[in-house]
């Protein structure tokens, strides 16, 4: 005996694993603005895709009411708690009030044999949207275009972009900061091998850097250095790139008094 059917969704039938991280900023009493990245991995043809996603949520019968910054020292049992550094409940004020501007600038040469120091040129400029967490985490957006060239080529455009973690080990932001950094950016330059850099979409990079930020004379303005390592993800070519980037750079805070 043997049976004959056919079932329609059967060729459109995909195993897929999804994560999803966001943030959520509030706007008003009960109003937020949600921005989330999804990643989704398809077992059907192996393949990693992300999502950007940006929306409003309401949330009903919620009663918040933001912590005070000049929150008084508390004493128990002859021990001072500073409970000022706790973390904030996501409001659009503290969000303003918190963001910090960043925009470094890195230039890497390569002579590659020739001779010619300046063989092979590479800028780029690092452009940052910080908000601090807590007093030690801080969340940002990078975005790295990318001009790279050849000597008597054109020069070509690349970009690298994505979301960021910083950790601060001083704890002093109005004064100085000395963070380890922890991202993910998707971007299409390929620096792989020995070769020169090329072109090819859809890459994916986990950049680990350590930076130092200090103050400019009781300004809000603060002068910037750090190192960054970055790893590209997947099989992008028979040898995926570890390079490293030195970058210099300024930042600006909205609020001195952090």
């Amino acid at each position: 005996q043997q049976e004959y059917g056919y079932e329609p969704l059967e060729k459109f039938s995909n195993h897929n694993v999804q994560g999803l991280v966001g943030v959520n900023f509030r706007l008003f009493k009960n109003l937020y603005l949600d921005y989330a990245l999804r990643g989704m991995y398809y077992s059907r043809n192996e393949k990693l895709l992300f999502a950007k996603r940006v929306g409003l949520q309401y949330h009903f019968g919620q009663t918040r009411r933001l912590v005070p910054q000049n929150r008084p020292i508390e004493k128990v049992d002859n021990m001072v708690h500073d409970y000022s550094d706790r973390l904030q409940p996501f409001d659009f004020r503290y969000f303003l009030k918190r963001t910090t501007l960043q925009a470094r600038y890195s230039f890497i040469f390569n002579p590659f044999e020739t001779g010619d120091l300046f063989y092979y040129k590479e800028r780029t400029l690092s452009l940052a949207l910080i908000t601090s967490l807590s007093s030690d985490l801080y969340f940002g957006f990078m975005y790295q275009p990318i001009w790279a060239s050849v000597r008597n080529q054109e020069r070509r455009q690349h970009f690298r972009a994505g979301p960021f973690l910083q950790y601060d080990f001083l704890r002093r932001p109005n004064e100085r900061r000395l963070f380890a950094e922890f991202g993910f950016y998707k971007g299409d330059l390929c620096t792989c091998g020995d070769d020169l850099s090329y072109k090819k979409e859809n890459l994916s990079y986990i950049p680990i850097g350590l930076g130092y930020e200090n103050r400019i004379n009781r300004t809000s303005l603060y002068w910037s250095v750090s190192l960054h390592l970055y790893r590209i993800l997947g099989n992008a070519a028979d040898e995926p790139g570890i390079y490293t980037y030195p970058t210099v750079g300024i930042a600006y805070r909205a609020s001195k008094d952090l």
